[in-house]
């Protein structure tokens, strides 16, 4: 009988098989579109895991690692995110995690638009976003803005070259979104004309026409202190030689820049007749005693005196005309006049055209008691002004204004006072004022005392930005 061996013990171990558990669900997240989306999921278990993920309870396609991106977020991607993880043995499956796909980011203007006036202000601002870590990159027209690298895009003394379409890509971690676009458009409408007609007289009485020239590039403006000529138009006690200064003001100073006595005889009188016609200014014969001057001006404070010679009175028509308004960068923005206001003939008419697609807001102010505190003598007591419309062959009035604050929008009248740097006006003055929206036209401001009253007056005109 052979021998027999025993082998040495062996002991079978089975383990007991660790379940499949998710320690970490994938959690929600929200996206632009074109942005970059990642789930990820951690989870222990048994064996080799496998994942699968799902959408909407349906499964995605090549999707089995434990994470999922989507490269290229798309509104068709939003939904419900779920992955099942399995060892072949068991399984688990996450909680539900959302992907929400907002809309592209709008843009919207802050302050009106989107259309905005010549010499206005526009400020670009973006839907409210979420997320974080966000740069900006904004563009005009395709191209980059220069420097435009925040979440707004302020725009200020916009002219026709800042009309285009607008927008701006968001960037971060998650990726980059292109907003939008906003189309901006500028309505280039300005005063292209601005008169003054009063009595004019010797100190307090004298006609002072002064406005204001907005923007740094030169241009020409034809400046005319009309007198004699004015027979012509039925007034019958003219200003028969007017004798015109333009001064600028400078540091606080007043500087002279041109004066004229009898434009015929002027050095530049063809060129003055010439412009005239262009600008379809009322013909002045050339042997007239009425004053013109052509200068070329840029952004500055500027007055016109026209006295009379010997210091003669009369009614006298102070006239300014933009000469070039192809050059919209520099334009007006005010005008105004103080003399002697009276009834009749004698009442103070300050004139204006607006030109241009739009309404162009106005502040219009008749200033008669507040003058005292300037030290101005014989300051009108009450007065009222009344704008009128030109409308061929006559006018119509279209605004009244007495004692402004009673005015229903006193309020935004002060603001907006404020706003154009206008001195201000105690509450409960007798002053005048109004807040108006015109279009283009011919428009005539008309300052008289209540009752018939006389006295110093200064009418103001000052475009809103």
């Amino acid at each position: 009988v052979g021998d027999i061996a025993v082998s040495d013990e062996a002991r079978l171990i089975v383990d007991e098989p660790v379940p499949t558990t998710i320690k970490s669900s994938p959690q929600s997240i929200t996206r632009y579109p074109s942005q970059s989306a990642m789930f990820s999921v951690s989870a222990t278990g048994s064996g080799t895991l496998t994942y699968q993920w799902f959408r909407d309870g349906l499964p995605l396609s090549g999707a089995t690692n434990a994470t999922f991106t989507v490269t290229s977020v798309s509104a068709t991607d939003a939904g419900a995110y779920t992955v099942t993880v399995s060892n072949g043995l068991d399984s688990a499956t996450s909680t539900e995690a959302r992907l929400v796909v907002k809309e592209v980011p709008a843009i919207s203007a802050r302050n009106g638009g989107p259309a905005f006036n010549l010499g206005g202000a526009a400020t670009l601002d973006l839907d409210a976003l979420e997320g974080e870590g966000f740069t900006y990159q904004w563009f005009k027209d395709g191209a980059a803005v220069a420097g435009a690298t925040g979440s707004s895009l302020s725009l200020s003394g916009v002219t026709s070259a800042d009309a285009g379409s607008y927008g701006v890509v968001i960037s971060n971690s998650a990726g980059s979104v292109a907003s939008r676009s906003f189309d901006l458009t500028v309505n280039v409408i300005r005063l292209s004309n601005l008169s003054i007609r009063a009595r004019s007289g010797a100190g307090d009485r004298l006609l002072i026409a002064g406005f204001v020239v907005e923007g740094s590039i030169s241009k020409p403006m034809l400046v005319r202190g009309v007198g004699p000529t004015l027979v012509n138009y039925g007034v019958t006690d003219p200003l028969v030689d007017p004798v015109m200064t333009l001064y600028c003001n400078v540091g606080g100073e007043q500087q002279p820049q041109a004066s004229n006595d009898n434009w015929g005889a002027s050095n530049n009188a063809t060129e003055i007749a010439a412009a005239a016609a262009r600008l379809y200014a009322s013909e002045l014969g050339r042997d007239s005693l009425d004053a013109v001057l052509l200068p070329t001006l840029s952004g500055g404070v500027y007055s016109a005196l026209v006295p009379g010679k010997n210091d003669s009175e009369g009614i006298a028509l102070a006239e300014v005309f933009d000469g070039d308004l192809s050059e919209e960068r520099t334009r007006f923005v005010n005008v105004s006049a103080r003399c002697q206001v009276a009834q009749g003939d004698d009442v103070l008419i300050a004139g204006f055209v607006v030109s241009g697609p739009g309404q162009l807001r106005l502040l219009i102010r008749g200033v008669g008691p507040t003058l005292t505190s300037q030290n101005v003598s014989g300051a009108l007591a009450d007065p009222q002004i009344t704008l009128h419309q030109m409308v061929q062959p006559e006018s119509r009035v279209i605004a009244t204004a007495n004692d402004w604050s009673s005015e229903a929008n006193v309020a935004e009248i002060e603001s907006v006072s404020t706003r154009v740097h206008a001195f201000p006006l105690p509450s409960g003055s007798k002053d005048a004022a109004m807040l108006v929206s015109l279009s283009d036209g011919v428009y005539t401001v008309v300052m008289s005392g209540v009752n018939e009253s006389t006295g110093v007056g200064l009418i103001e005109v000052y475009v809103v930005p």
